[in-house]
């Protein structure tokens, strides 16, 4: 096996593969598949026989993956399997860990195979992390790591992150993401880093820009977006002034400072809106608060839009943004000032020179007409990066049909699917450009010969948008371009064209218009990378040092109680608070509940938004229903928050009755509203119990304090528990049907008692003393009485009564 790690990230990986250790690296450099390849790599060098090694979160990056590991000389299709825990069987992921090699697998399905036995934790050679930044102390890839430590004292854990922002923002993140994983080091490789800037800059690119103006129609609507991102930011402001909190507070300074210029909504303003959704403090923000910051965020899009799309497109946007704002419930105040109104004539103006007689023009995307600069001279190939698959078709058809052409299409598509503002009569159904512009442009689609050459005599134009160049495989490598274009700039690509200028030679062409935003939100990226590093190298000072045998050393007790959890319960945090409170979680398949705490206990949990639509849709009832037969005790857990307030899943009468919140003419609440179903809930099961926690820890309190002194719960039991009788076994339908109807036969027993008689004769022949075994003392003697009941009753049934 040899080596394909680029020579910039070689440092990067001698820091990562020393131990249990933890490397964020720089956006761009493609450092989580060239580093976790070459931690693979290392492994297999000294690979023990059937000793898996574990790589998380790595389902979207597997082909690149697998590409890099080939070049290293590696076998892939024989070391290297994923599997889904939802279409692989339990023997077969067994066998599949026993084989050793890699295994591709999500947190979740590690963690039900940790705990139920199908992976041995003892034989894991190491587990391999990508996307650190996600392991919060409830994430799914926490609870696999403490699995693994708990239950072993060799192997490692590695973890690897591209986002410094998300580690270095809040208080003490690093080091929570540091204890989570259990690791000893953290290695960070910035793009000013001196050996990476040293090695990135021996050959850097030829880069050449292509600039030129906004025109006067896209600066006065850039102008105006951000007079609409003020109004709308003051509003805001506004709205939070009752609420608290670090994150809310971040908020209102950066509102205080208003957007005043184009790039205060790519500063400060645009990261405390993603730290304030991110956050417990969402859940307080009223709905006209939620309101607000979605408008924002749709404002700040259509800034970013004015640059990059033509004039049809950002009327489109435009109208589309102040008629989602003016079409609620309570529209925002902005959306009926004057700010909506000026943006709407600003955007209109792109499109309609003058009203009477009406004139219009089709306004080209500003940077699309700097494509012919950018490609002059020619050359084998040439590879285009845009930002997203819009944007390439958008290029595409731009290059195919020329610049007048491919204007004038675009607004005569728009024309044609709503042409509506334009009609000089409300009678006529043609506009005026009818028989001008339109029928002009369809004849000139129709003459067009179809076939048309490549611009300015390029073999080959490839079209690449970000995700495929940072994402996907080595797109640069081989493509071998002459020459790439940027179109739309961001740091990430323009770090990935400097890794493939030390391999090969390119000349770089990047598209820029002078005074446009997408200028600030570089920058803004760029600096508040630079600024997370520097948090983070100054974090990383006051990490406690902690021995080997510290971090390995297995706090669980020795004998846990144990409780049956649903493996489907894993897509939450509570199997982990649970484990973390010293019980044993045991996954399985339920049908009957979401916890078996004792034989006779089961819980089956509700979020304050689940239970609403539950209530709703009638499928609580059918689960309470199903816990009461299977079940002495059958508990409703509902996990609520500290602050319900502004929760948007509250449904009351008023969406269906708005004049009438009560029935008419009585004293109980509607069927429609969630209290009244809740109460019919309770009078219909009496035996249904209510539990409320405000969290995790609250509720794995609770289930430790329900099940003390009880005995624990039979897996068996509870995987039979409202299961079918599905054993493989070719039974005779119409004896189940009636045997299911006999006293004393339920779901929870029917299995037994199909597998202990023989037929319907043996059945009926049966003892007292042969039922009990299957049925219970008490069901055994219902069904024995029952059969030996005589047909002829020695009194009348109340139906033969009433005959006579």
């Amino acid at each position: 096996m040899t080596s394909a790690l680029p020579p910039y990230l070689a440092p990067a990986a001698d820091a990562l593969n020393k131990g249990d250790a933890l490397a964020v690296v720089a956006r761009g450099l493609g450092g989580t598949v060239h580093l976790a390849a070459d931690v693979i790599r290392r492994a297999l060098e000294t690979r023990e026989d059937a000793q898996p090694i574990i790589v998380l979160n790595a389902q979207q990056r597997e082909g690149a993956l697998r590409e890099e590991l080939w070049r290293c000389g590696v076998d892939v299709d024989k070391v290297m399997a994923r599997h889904r825990a939802a279409e692989t069987s339990r023997t077969e992921r067994r066998a599949l860990y026993a084989t050793g090699g890699v295994v591709l697998c999500g947190a979740r399905a590690a963690c039900v195979d940790l705990l139920d036995g199908t992976l041995d934790a003892s034989n894991i050679k190491g587990i391999l992390v990508l996307d650190a930044e996600r392991c919060a102390e409830s994430s799914p890839e926490a609870f696999v790591v403490r699995l693994f430590r708990d239950r072993s004292t060799q192997g490692w854990v590695r973890a690897i992150s591209e986002a410094p922002e998300r580690l270095g923002g809040g208080f003490a993140r690093l080091a929570k993401v540091v204890k989570t994983l259990s690791v000893s080091s953290v290695a960070l490789w910035p793009r000013f880093e001196n050996g990476i800037a040293d090695c990135l800059e021996k050959s850097p690119p030829s880069i050449t820009e292509v600039s030129t103006n906004l025109d006067e129609g896209a600066s006065l609507l850039q102008r105006r977006v951000v007079a609409a991102i003020a109004a709308c930011a003051r509003e805001l402001k506004g709205r939070c002034a009752g609420l608290r909190g670090a994150d809310v507070s971040m908020l209102d300074e950066a509102l205080t400072k208003g957007a005043q210029k184009a790039d205060a909504f790519f500063g400060e303003l645009d990261q405390a809106l993603n730290r304030v959704k991110r956050g417990a403090a969402w859940r307080a923000f009223p709905q006209a608060g939620r309101q607000l910051c979605a408008e924002l965020r749709a404002l700040g899009d259509l800034l970013d839009a004015v640059a990059s799309d033509d004039g049809v497109a950002c009327l489109e946007r435009t109208r589309a943004c102040v008629r989602a704002a003016r079409d609620r419930p309570k529209p925002s105040t902005w959306s009926q000032s004057t700010s909506a109104d000026a943006l709407l004539d600003a955007a209109k103006r792109r499109v309609v020179v003058k009203e009477k007689p009406l004139a219009l023009k089709a306004s080209a995307a500003p940077k699309l007409g700097l494509l012919a600069e950018a490609l002059k001279g020619g050359g084998s190939s040439c590879v285009m990066v845009v930002t997203d698959a819009a944007r390439a078709a958008h290029v595409a058809q731009h290059l195919g049909d020329g610049d007048e052409a491919f204007s004038n299409r675009r607004l005569l598509d728009f024309l044609r699917r709503d042409n509506a503002p334009w009609r000089r009569d409300a009678q006529k159904r043609r506009t005026v450009l009818r028989k001008a512009l339109l029928d002009e442009e369809d004849r000139r689609r129709k003459r067009k010969k179809r076939g048309a050459p490549s611009p300015q005599n390029w073999a080959c134009i490839r079209i690449v948008t970000h995700a495929q160049l940072l994402e996907a495989r080595d797109v640069l490598g081989d493509a071998r371009p002459d020459r790439i274009v940027l179109v739309d700039v961001c740091f990430e690509a323009v770090r990935r064209i400097e890794a493939h200028a030390t391999l090969y030679k390119v000349d770089v062409y990047a598209l820029k218009l002078e005074g446009a935003a997408d200028e600030a939100r570089l920058s803004s990226l760029i600096a508040k990378e630079r600024d997370a590093f520097v948090r983070l190298i100054d974090e990383r000072r006051l990490l406690a040092a902690t021995s080997d045998m510290e971090r390995r050393q297995s706090t669980r007790p020795k004998k846990a109680r144990a409780i049956i959890c649903d493996a489907r319960e894993f897509r939450s945090s509570l199997p982990l608070a649970l484990y973390g409170r010293g019980l044993t979680v045991v996954p399985s398949t339920l049908v009957v509940g979401d916890y078996v705490l004792a034989p006779d206990v089961v819980v089956e949990r509700k979020s304050v938004s689940d239970l609403h639509g539950s209530l709703q849709g009638g499928r609580l009832a059918g689960q309470a229903d199903a816990m009461a037969r299977f079940y002495r005790t059958p508990l409703l857990l509902i996990e609520t928050t500290s602050s319900l307030k502004g929760t948007a899943s509250y449904v009351a009468d008023t969406q269906e009755q708005p004049d009438k919140k009560w029935a008419p003419k009585d004293d109980l609440p509607s069927t429609r509203a969630v209290e009244a179903r809740l109460a019919m809930l309770a009078m219909a099961q009496p035996r249904l119990r209510f539990c409320w926690a405000a969290d995790d820890a609250s509720s794995a309190n609770l289930f430790a304090a329900i099940g003390r002194n009880k005995p624990e719960p039979s897996l068996d039991k509870a995987r039979a528990a409202g299961a079918a009788p599905d054993d493989g076994v070719d039974r005779n339908e119409a004896a189940v049907a009636l045997v299911r109807r006999l006293p004393g036969v339920g779901d929870h027993n029917l299995r037994a008692l199909l597998n202990g008689v023989a037929s319907l004769a043996a059945l009926a022949d049966a003892s007292l003393e042969d039922l009990a075994p299957l049925l219970g003392r008490r069901d055994a003697g219902r069904l024995f009485s029952f059969l030996r009941r005589p047909l002829a009753a020695a009194e009348p049934s109340p139906a033969a009564r009433r005959r006579g």
